[in-house]
């Protein structure tokens, strides 16, 4: 959330009475992709561990996916994000709200307005947690996908590697390929971060009652 789309989304925050300070940002990749393409599958299953402790740890009241990328991740659905954005969904104790990236409404003034309108209801959601059925009708989910928590994606690779050496399976180079890649968008802004980090980062915001992914 950087560049025009972060300024947008700042003065989106401002027009709810929000700022930067009083929500937890994090993205579905702990890594910019190359030249800022989509992210891929392989990607998003190694990073979202990562974002599902760090929602886990801070527990906010209102999640709010941002595009349609954290909407499947968090919801679990493909649904198209038009025929879910501004739709309340209840995970546990908090609530889902999915909308469009600010991204998308920088040059369709449409988009705009909705983008406006959606946050508006964030608003009214902070307003009324312990009815945010006044709000509008809400979708109960069960929870979470959450992955195993007692081993990192790297762990599990490794544990593949030597299993398949053990059993002398042959590796294409195009395997290795993607395995190198992958190991390269683990990378934040080039540094390895390890999980620890991660909660770290949490536990510091664990107060803040919205999160923006």
């Amino acid at each position: 959330f950087v560049g025009q789309a972060g300024r947008l989304l700042d003065e989106l925050l401002l027009f709810i009475g929000f700022n930067r300070n009083d929500v937890f940002i994090a993205n579905v990749l702990k890594c910019r992709p190359p030249e800022n393409r989509d992210p891929g599958v392989t990607e998003i299953n190694t990073c979202k561990n990562y974002l599902f402790r760090q929602i886990e740890i801070i527990n906010p009241i209102i999640i709010c996916t941002m595009g349609r990328y954290s909407k499947k991740l968090v919801l679990d659905t493909s649904a198209n994000i038009s025929k879910l954005r501004g739709k309340i969904f209840k995970i546990g104790q908090s609530i889902v709200l999915p909308i469009n990236h600010p991204a998308a409404a920088l040059y369709t003034p449409s988009k705009l307005q909705v983008l406006r309108e959606d946050f508006k209801k964030i608003k009214d959601i902070f307003d009324n947690y312990e009815n945010p059925g006044a709000v509008g009708e809400i979708t109960v989910i069960s929870g979470l996908k959450k992955m195993d928590k007692s081993k990192t994606d790297k762990t599990r690779a490794g544990e593949a590697r030597a299993g398949e050496a053990t059993a002398g399976n042959a590796r294409t180079d195009e395997a290795r390929a993607g395995e190198a890649k992958a190991d390269k968008y683990r990378m934040d802004e080039e540094v390895q971060v390890s999980e620890n980090e991660y909660d770290e980062r949490a536990a510091k915001d664990k107060n803040q009652q919205l999160g923006l992914f």
